[in-house]
């Protein structure tokens, strides 16, 4: 891509392209490799994978590696000379194929080849015009973006990268691009459930032991869950007329039924893992930590 050419998703590309071959009958005498800046952790590559790359080339994560050494965010050797080009590749791609492992494992997979065009995915808003051609026989509940939407956002990012208007000389934003915050919390950026002003009426509510804090925390949580999860989009369905209280199950059953998922000590602290143990015991539910 340059100045004058918009970048296609390379998961959109391969998806077409794999499919187009399956289709005519000749994906097993074409190999599908991948020179794209896009892919950079883990998920990327199960999902060019997943979807019929043979080969990934990942040419910007690389040379950000080499980068953040030149910048000095990657510590010298114990001697302290600093790792080679080629130290830093083999480091980088050492633990994306221990993270494609850890993936495979989890779906009973053992080789490569057999998570290769599995497609063992699962789509989250995108439309039927999109599964179609890239993705065909994934499932997508929602629908979601069409190719005019995906496009669209194509294009804002890509002027970010080439900006159209002129921007006076030692402006900031010729130098850098903004923080999504697709990781961590930025303001302005990407909705996080961790987001801080909860997590302050949370730790406001618990050292103070304040009912007024509290549920400000829970309606910032409610709005957070409408903008972060599907379950947070649900609906109640009222009903004309009312169920008789002696057929409803009491409180204290249904809680029996809760129970917490299995955490290592070292995911989260002594403090909590009592709470969570004190916390069941006390309604008669399952603790599994």
């Amino acid at each position: 891509f340059s100045q004058d050419r918009v970048a296609v998703s390379s998961l959109l590309a391969v998806g077409a392209v794999h499919h187009h071959l399956v289709s005519n009958l000749e994906r097993t005498r074409i190999g599908l490799i991948v020179e794209t800046a896009e892919p950079r952790e883990v998920h990327h590559f199960c999902t060019l994978v997943g979807f019929g790359a043979d080969a990934i080339c990942p040419y910007l994560a690389v040379e950000t590696i080499w980068r953040l050494q030149v910048d000095g965010k990657i510590p010298p050797k114990e001697d302290g000379s600093f790792h080679s080009k080629g130290e830093l590749v083999d480091k980088y791609f050492y633990a994306c194929n221990y993270g494609i492992m850890k993936v495979l494992a989890k779906m009973g997979i053992s080789t490569l080849a057999s998570y290769k065009g599995a497609q063992i995915f699962e789509a989250l808003g995108l439309a039927s015009e999109v599964i179609n051609r890239c993705f065909a026989g994934t499932p997508s509940r929602i629908e979601g973006a069409t190719f005019e939407m995906l496009a669209r956002d194509t294009l804002r990012l890509h002027e970010m990268a080439f900006p159209t208007r002129a921007l006076p000389p030692g402006s900031a934003e010729t130098v850098a691009l903004p923080n999504p915050g697709d990781y961590h919390w930025r303001k302005g950026g990407e909705v996080h459930l961790n987001d801080p002003q909860a997590i302050a009426k949370l730790q406001e509510a618990a050292r103070s032991n304040s009912v007024a804090a509290y549920r400000e925390y829970s309606k910032l949580v409610e709005n957070l869950n409408k903008a972060c999860n599907l379950r947070g989009m649900l609906k109640f369905k009222e009903i004309g007329s009312s169920i008789p209280l002696d057929e409803v199950e009491p409180a204290s059953e249904i809680v029996k039924r809760f129970c917490t998922g299995a955490m290592s000590y070292g995911s989260i602290s002594l403090e909590a893992h009592t709470a969570l143990a004190v916390a069941m015991n006390r309604i008669g539910g399952k603790s599994n930590t």
